[in-house]
């Protein structure tokens, strides 16, 4: 069986690994990244024991090559990087526990029951987030010229969760037979979409528009009902869509549109300098004023997944990154297209509608970072894409 259990014989009681995956969404919710790493290690630590003990008896690593790859080349980068500890603290978070999540995931004995609970979790996480950001709304006077992060400190990468939970809760709908559990689905997309718009963030409502219109594409008969609510909002936040969309229409006189377009000229000058290998961790930051002796906007990093992995890692680093992500967009798009069971399919379109958004999103932002619990997010999905491929079979 392709599952880890800690097995204390004396008092003939088993405790398995994937229930201290139920305690991830909590983490999520107040985007505790050193807390979540933290914990990682620990259910790792378990996870290595008891699978030492079975003699690792039904344990693989996954794209073993491109992960030994990835780990030994990121330690490399450590140390050709400007400041070691920052650097390490990158891999720490960018890789290393990334490829923890992997395993354990992976690993683990992982049932559609597991996986429902799982997500009704990272639900509640959403709603509770949404329901914070009412609050601080309220605190204010309603005023909407105020972008609101809930609990996290980043606007952009609670907007991706917020993103990522929307589109996983869509799919849950669209596949789910019309019951008294689909009236929860709908009331948790409305409090979801109401917590992504109040985070006014412009890069992701465009990729989860271009995820919906994806969706769309397959199945035709959500075009109504996509248009009725796109309507719906437009009307109740027209104000805030038509600030956000001029704010784009006119790009020279929006302060924050020419800083990201420079920091994105500079990221690509300095890329060509050094394409194959990069610069090392944290590199924008050290090597912008290369380019450029004075900025419209300072920025600490390019605003752009793509970028900030071609500078960190170089090409080489890039292309064995962005592989896993690649993999598993692959892999559930190849699944989807013989899978039958709708219990397996609304996981399915999640995966894919939440990376065809991020193909989006990336160009505005970097989301594998360490500057929020959003990259841990992704890994999870990706784990979750390998898993279902290579265990599809036994999920019932």
């Amino acid at each position: 069986m392709n599952s880890a259990t800690l097995s204390n014989p004396a008092l003939n009681f088993r405790i398995e690994i994937k229930f201290f995956l139920f305690l991830l969404p909590l983490f999520f919710t107040f985007d505790l990244i050193y807390y979540f790493s933290f914990y990682v290690l620990f259910v790792f630590v378990i996870f290595f024991i008891d699978k030492l003990n079975t003699g690792f008896r039904d344990f693989y690593v996954y794209s073993f090559i491109f992960w030994l790859l990835l780990l030994t080349y990121g330690l490399y980068k450590v140390t050709d990087s400007i400041v070691k500890s920052e650097a390490f603290y990158y891999y720490y978070i960018t890789i290393l526990i990334p490829f923890l999540i992997f395993l354990i995931f992976t690993n683990s004995n992982l049932k559609m029951k597991f996986l429902d609970k799982f997500f009704n979790l990272l639900f509640i996480s959403g709603i509770i987030l949404a329901f914070y950001s009412f609050y601080i709304l309220s605190t204010i006077n309603f005023d909407f010229r105020y972008r609101i992060p809930s609990f996290w400190n980043h606007y952009n990468l609670v907007a991706a969760y917020f993103m990522v939970l929307l589109l996983f809760n869509l799919s849950f709908l669209v596949n789910t037979k019309f019951s008294k559990r689909s009236f929860l689905y709908i009331v948790s997309l409305v409090i979801i979409m109401l917590g992504l718009i109040m985070t006014q963030t412009r890069g992701i409502w465009l990729a989860t528009l271009i995820a919906i219109l994806f969706y769309i594409l397959k199945r035709p008969k959500l075009f109504v009902p996509v248009l009725i609510v796109v309507l719906a909002i437009t009307a109740l936040f027209y104000d805030i869509i038509v600030d956000r969309f001029f704010s784009v229409v006119n790009f020279g006189s929006d302060i924050s549109s020419i800083g990201r377009l420079q920091a994105w000229i500079a990221s690509v000058i300095l890329i060509k300098d050094n394409l194959i290998w990069g610069y090392g961790f944290d590199a924008f930051r050290y090597f912008r004023d290369n380019v450029f002796s004075v900025y419209f906007v300072i920025l600490p990093h390019p605003h752009n997944t793509y970028l900030t992995l071609m500078l960190d890692l170089g090409l080489f680093g890039f292309v064995i990154y962005i592989s896993f992500f690649i993999k598993a967009f692959y892999y559930a798009i190849k699944l989807r297209k013989t899978s039958k069971d709708s219990s397996v399919n609304k996981y399915l379109d999640g995966i894919q509608l939440s990376f065809v958004a991020f193909l989006v999103a990336f160009m505005f932002e970097p989301y594998f970072t360490i500057l929020g619990a959003i990259t841990f997010v992704l890994w999870v999905l990706i784990s979750l894409s390998f898993y279902l491929y290579y265990n599809h079979n036994n999920l019932a």
